[in-house]
């Protein structure tokens, strides 16, 4: 049996609105130094019904993406938010014409394997995202990287779409 992946809006978040992701992210004993930094991109997650359901951010280093401070708020934990919010980072890293996009963890990458990513050691990580923060602050935790694919061109429909 299929489950549906949640329908998600991503709402950009404005630097002063990222207290409330600095709260959820130490709630859930993640890194919150630099999450009021200009530089970082975050959004919040809502649910069709408009609840919150969780926090994403990623920096771009020209065609290269650096995931983070992914955290799904507790109550809507274990239904595929998290996958959501991950797609949805992946999606807008395309996007951003990304080929690939890294991450830094230190608990979850069982997780992230499962969803395409790979393990890569600090030093083969690229300098442009070693030059970032989060890069400094995750020293302890594993290197992974997934390799985008290219988006369909805009031109041509998506399967079952009407033409």
């Amino acid at each position: 049996m299929s489950v549906e992946a949640p329908v998600l809006t991503a709402i950009p978040l404005a630097a002063w609105e990222r207290d409330a992701l600095a709260v959820a992210l130490s709630k859930a004993g993640l890194p919150t130094e630099d999450v009021r930094e200009k530089g970082p991109l975050f959004w919040r997650y809502n649910t069709r019904e408009d609840l919150p359901a969780g926090f994403g951010g990623m920096e771009i280093y020209g065609d290269l993406a650096l995931l983070r401070s992914i955290v799904v708020l507790p109550v809507v934990r274990q239904h595929g938010f998290g996958d959501a919010i991950v797609a949805a980072l992946e999606n807008e890293a395309r996007a951003k014409g990304c080929k690939s996009i890294w991450l830094f963890t230190t608990t979850a990458r069982r997780y992230f394997e499962r969803l395409g990513y790979t393990m890569r050691a600090f030093d083969a990580v690229p300098e442009a995202i070693k030059s970032s923060r989060q890069y400094k602050l995750c020293q302890d935790g594993q290197a992974m990287v997934k390799t985008l694919s290219a988006p369909p061109p805009a031109d041509s429909a998506a399967p079952g779409a009407p033409a």
